[in-house]
């Protein structure tokens, strides 16, 4: 009985320590995001840049801070009524404070190997963001179909 109660505790404890510190995908919390709160610049980087790799998509984002409130915006590659041009391979989301008051930047919808990502960007509590975001990719004329 004892034996079957300390198998018991041991399989608990380790299914929590496997399943517990990885929150699910897309969420805030997530390594589809920056590693915010651990370095001072919450920049972002995700995928592998390629030779024939071409910039697909660059876009200055920046926001004043409010006082005691969080700002967010939500990008979106390719815009509304736009068709993409590439398949996406590398996204860079750069912040430009770099004194640790920046914002958090996360993939919400698409991202690498796909034509299409959302990224949602947040503040931090009375701060603005200044993020600088490049997507590159593989050119349409390039993938074959």
């Amino acid at each position: 009985m004892a034996l079957t109660n300390i198998l018991t505790a041991t399989l608990i404890a380790f299914i929590l320590a496997v399943v517990v510190p990885y929150p699910a995908a897309g969420t805030e919390r997530s390594w589809f995001g920056s590693d915010c709160g651990n370095n001072k610049s919450h920049n972002f980087e995700f995928g592998s840049k390629g030779y024939f790799d071409k910039l697909l998509y660059t876009d200055h984002v920046q926001e004043e801070g409010k006082w005691m409130r969080k700002i967010s915006k939500d990008v979106t590659y390719p815009a509304v009524g736009q068709q993409p041009v590439g398949y996406i391979t590398y996204m860079e989301i750069l912040d430009q404070y770099v004194d640790g008051n920046g914002g958090c930047a996360f993939v919400q919808n698409g991202g690498v190997g796909l034509n299409t990502v959302t990224l949602h960007i947040k503040s931090q509590r009375s701060g603005g963001f200044n993020f600088i975001i490049n997507i590159y990719g593989l050119d349409n004329a390039c993938v074959k179909k």
